[in-house]
C-alpha cells in the first residue's frame, strides 16, 4: 500500500513568509517558478543534490494569486490580488526575470489566466465577477470585458472554436465566445453543482469539459455529444481542487481536500438522470408534507418527506427507498439512495469499483498536475512546495486491485505520508490520511437539508476573493 502514494522528489522551503498561491514547474530547465501572497516571484533551479534553490527573487507590486508561463514567448505571466497582471520575461537560463508590460485587466483579485499563443489573446477572470480579454501586443490593449453574476474562480478556453469556460462562486459554468475581439454568451450557464466552482478541465480531443465543486462533486460535460449529457462522480467527501485526464490511460485524476481518486473511463458510463419533483411518492403515491391543500381534498395526513433515487431521479418516499447501495457505472462509488423499482436491477448490475482512492490532505492553495513527468506540484499554505511523483498511483490505478480498504486509510497511510510528503513537523503541513471511509454521515442525501446553499455559503468563508 505504500507504493501506492504519491513520492516526494523535491521541495521548496523556509523562503516564502507567506501562502503559496501558485507554483509552475518546467522540467527541461530544470527550474520551479512560485509565487506568493508575500509578493514574491522566486524562480528556483535544481542544484547537484537534487534541491531545488532560488536563483532569482523579485518582489511583485502585490500579493501574487495566479501564474501562467508561455514557453513560446519566454514570457511568465503574473495575476495579482490588486486586479492587475504583470507580464515578465524570463531569460534562457533562468537567471534573470525582467518585467515588460502591466495589464490593469480587473478591479479584484485575478483568480484565473490563459494565453492564446496564436492571436495573442490574454484571458484572465477575477473575483469582481470579470471576465477580460487583452491583447499583449499594443501595450495590453484590453479588448472586452464581460461582467458575470458571481465571483469568477476557474476557466478554460478552446482554442479552435475560441470557447471560454468560466466557473464562479454560485456554482454555474458561464459558456462565452469570442467573435471580432469581443466576448459574447453562447448558451445559457451550465447548472449542476450546488457549491462553487473550485476546479475546470477542458479535454479538446473528446469534448469534454470536467468540473470539480465545493459540493464534493466531479461532473463530466459532455459538449461533443451535443445532447447535454451529463455523468456524475461521487467519491470525495470534501471539495474537489484538481482535475486531470490522461488520455492514454483513460484515466481521470481528482485531487481534493480529502483523496487522490482515479476514475476508470475506458468502461461505458450510464448517463446521470434528472430529478424529478412532486406531491406524492412516485412509487407509493403517498402525499408528501407540503401537499396540504391535497391533503385536506382526502382526508388525510402525511409527514413524508421528497427524496430521490440516485439511478432513476423518481421523487420517493423514504419507506420507498430504503436500499442503499454504490452505483459505479452511474459515478456512485460510496453507497446511495436506490429506489424500490429500481433496487433489483441494481443487485444484478456489475458492481466493480471504477474509481480508486489514495489518501492526501493538507492545508494546500492549489495542485497543478504536470502531464510530461506525471508529477504534481503542491503550493502549500505554509509557503513551501511539494513536487511530487505520481507515478506510484498511476501504476496501482493500471492493476486490478481495489480501492483503498477503509481500516488501511486511517491507520498505515498515516504515518506513511507524514514521512514522505510533508517531514516538516515543524509547520504541520503534513499530507496525512484523515479521512474514515467507514464512517456515514447521519443523512446520506443532499436533498434531506432544508437549507442547503445556506449551509454551503457558511463553509466558504475560507475562500479569499
Amino acid at each position: 500500500m505504500t507504493s501506492a502514494l504519491p513520492k516526494l522528489i523535491a521541495q521548496v522551503r523556509d523562503h516564502h513568509h507567506g501562502s503559496c498561491a501558485d507554483t509552475i514547474y518546467l522540467p527541461q530547465k530544470k527550474a520551479i517558478i512560485t509565487g506568493s501572497l508575500d509578493k514574491q516571484i522566486l524562480i528556483c533551479l535544481r542544484r547537484d543534490t537534487g534541491q531545488y534553490w532560488p536563483s532569482v527573487s523579485v518582489d511583485a507590486p502585490a500579493a501574487v494569486t495566479c501564474l501562467h508561463h508561455n514557453p513560446s514567448t519566454s514570457s511568465l505571466f503574473v495575476g495579482l490580488a490588486s486586479g492587475t497582471i504583470q507580464e515578465y520575461d524570463l531569460s534562457e537560463d533562468m537567471n534573470s526575470l525582467t518585467a515588460t508590460k502591466s495589464f490593469p485587466a480587473h478591479q479584484g483579485r485575478v483568480n484565473e489566466i490563459l494565453f492564446d499563443p496564436e492571436r495573442n489573446f490574454l484571458l484572465s477572470c477575477a473575483a469582481d465577477n470579470s471576465v477580460t480579454l487583452s491583447s499583449t501586443v499594443n501595450n495590453g490593449k484590453r479588448l472586452s470585458s464581460l461582467s458575470l453574476t458571481a465571483s469568477c474562480l476557474q476557466m478554460q478556453y478552446d482554442e479552435s472554436s475560441q470557447t471560454v469556460f468560466v466557473g464562479d462562486f454560485h456554482g454555474d459554468i458561464n459558456v462565452l465566445g469570442i467573435k471580432e475581439n469581443k466576448f459574447f454568451k453562447k448558451t445559457d450557464p451550465l447548472q449542476g453543482h450546488q457549491g462553487s466552482i473550485q476546479s475546470l478541465l477542458w479535454v479538446p480531443q473528446k469534448r469534454w469539459l470536467f468540473s470539480g465543486s465545493f459540493d464534493k462533486r466531479v461532473i463530466l460535460w459532455d459538449i461533443g455529444g451535443k445532447n447535454g449529457d451529463t455523468y456524475e462522480l461521487h467519491a470525495h467527501t470534501m471539495k474537489v481542487r484538481s482535475l486531470t485526464y490522461i488520455d492514454r490511460l483513460d484515466i481521470l485524476i481528482s485531487i481534493g481536500d480529502d483523496l487522490i481518486i482515479t476514475w476508470d473511463f475506458s468502461k461505458e458510463r450510464e448517463v446521470s438522470p434528472e430529478w424529478n419533483d412532486g406531491d406524492k411518492c412516485e412509487i407509493c403515491e403517498k402525499l408528501f408534507f407540503w401537499s396540504v391543500k391535497e391533503m385536506w381534498a382526502r382526508k388525510t395526513f402525511s409527514v413524508k418527506r421528497q427524496h430521490h433515487c440516485r439511478r432513476c431521479g423518481k421523487a420517493v418516499c423514504d419507506e420507498c427507498s430504503s436500499f442503499r447501495s454504490t452505483y459505479p457505472i452511474m459515478g456512485f462509488e460510496n453507497s446511495v439512495r436506490i429506489c424500490d423499482a429500481c433496487k433489483k436491477d441494481v443487485q444484478d448490475s456489475n458492481l466493480t469499483p471504477l474509481a480508486k482512492r489514495f489518501p492526501f490532505t493538507g492545508r494546500f492553495e492549489r495542485v497543478r498536475y504536470h502531464l510530461d513527468t506525471d508529477t504534481i506540484l503542491v503550493s502549500l499554505k505554509s509557503g513551501d512546495v511539494k513536487l511530487l511523483s505520481m507515478r506510484p498511483v498511476l501504476d496501482h490505478s493500471k492493476q486490478g486491485s481495489s480501492s483503498l480498504s477503509p481500516t488501511t486509510t486511517t491507520s498505515t497511510t498515516t504515518a506513511t505520508t507524514a514521512s514522505t510528503v510533508e517531514e516538516n513537523d515543524r509547520s504541520k503541513q503534513t499530507l496525512t490520511a484523515i479521512v474514515d471511509m467507514t464512517t456515514k454521515s447521519a443523512s446520506d442525501d443532499e436533498d434531506d437539508d432544508d437549507d442547503i446553499f445556506a449551509a454551503i455559503d457558511n463553509a466558504e468563508d475560507d475562500l479569499k476573493f
